[in-house]
């Protein structure tokens, strides 16, 4: 090889070799900082939006874990066919105890039998308001919140409830995480509770969430209950999408499966919902309209339509 050629191969092979300082490599890729910034903004709107759309619509998940003060009370007529018409009051009082650190909550509320002994929420709280006044409960109970953090939370919850005339005994633990990746969130919950009525039952809750074009938000859940005392494992899947129509209002569209593995695995009801919420007058009044269309395996899966009409008070200290 002549000895020009050696001499630019080994000019070439050491400036390519030579480490590469930070500010160099800055240089050579600038859009590495934007690429960063485009996936923190789209991560935090991510967060934002389900954030906002679960405190508009009260949703369990936001309820459960925030730490203050609130009233919540509601009044709801509901009808579905081949099914008496329904006037159900209900009521949610939860008083944050600064004294202990503010991590402590006193909860009174009211519920139907068919929600306490269900843990099942799958975006919907009709099956409460179907019960009859008479089989309502009221139970009082002490929420410990340990660790509560954006991502992640910790709440222990005990207490008496008055089921049918009966006082029963409960408490459960109840974890939730939330993994935000690039257009996706994933959040797991997972909580177990003892009763002394019917003993052990575990919820296990996955969602899967992502921003949609044109202000929509969808959200895809894996919904599963276990009941020590009753064969079977009961499970549901299911999607809702969110649409904000302005800071007043917003639609929430809903579609479910439920099943149950025992005596054999089958689909048991498919659901459908539309849930429109409005707050009007004063922001702590709420009104809701949300009709909805069930086709239940005890009935052929024959369309059962039916709607509901609520009316909510929610105050927030």
């Amino acid at each position: 090889m002549p000895l020009k050629k050696y001499a630019a191969l080994v000019f070439m092979v050491s400036v390519f070799s030579c480490p590469v300082q930070a500010s160099e490599s800055e240089a050579i890729w600038p859009e590495s900082n934007i690429v960063d910034a485009v996936h923190g903004e789209i991560s935090w709107r991510l967060l934002a939006s389900a954030q906002w759309l679960d405190s508009f619509f009260q949703d369990k998940r936001s309820i459960r874990e925030a730490n203050q003060s609130h009233l919540r009370v509601r009044y709801a007529f509901f009808k579905e066919r081949k099914t008496p018409q329904d006037l159900t009051p209900s009521f949610d009082l939860r008083l944050r105890l600064p004294e202990l650190q503010r991590k402590t909550h006193i909860v009174f509320e009211s519920e139907s039998a068919a929600e306490a002994e269900n843990a099942i929420d799958l975006e919907r709280s009709k099956a409460s308001e179907r019960e009859p006044p008479e089989k309502r409960n009221v139970s009082a109970a002490i929420n410990y919140i340990p660790r509560l953090t954006d991502k992640e939370s910790f709440l222990v919850r005990t207490g008496v409830q008055v089921n049918q005339g009966k006082p029963v005994v409960f408490l459960g633990p109840r974890y939730r995480k939330l993994i935000p990746f690039e257009t996706w969130n994933f959040r797991f919950t997972q909580e177990v509770i003892y009763r002394s009525d019917t003993s052990w039952q575990t919820e296990t809750l996955m969602d899967f969430e992502r921003q949609l074009p044109y202000d929509l938000f969808l959200r895809s859940f894996l919904d599963g209950v276990w009941l020590e005392n009753t064969n079977g494992y009961f499970y549901s899947l299911g999607c809702s999408i969110l649409q904000p129509i302005a800071a007043t209002h917003a639609v929430q569209y809903s579609w479910s499966n439920d099943f149950v593995t025992s005596p054999s695995h089958e689909l048991s009801a498919i659901d459908f919902t539309i849930q429109y919420r409005h707050t009007f007058w004063r922001k702590w009044l709420f009104f809701e309209l949300i009709p909805q269309c069930r086709f239940p395996r005890d009935r052929n899966f024959e369309a059962t339509p039916g709607i509901m009409i609520r009316l909510e008070m929610f105050f927030q200290g």
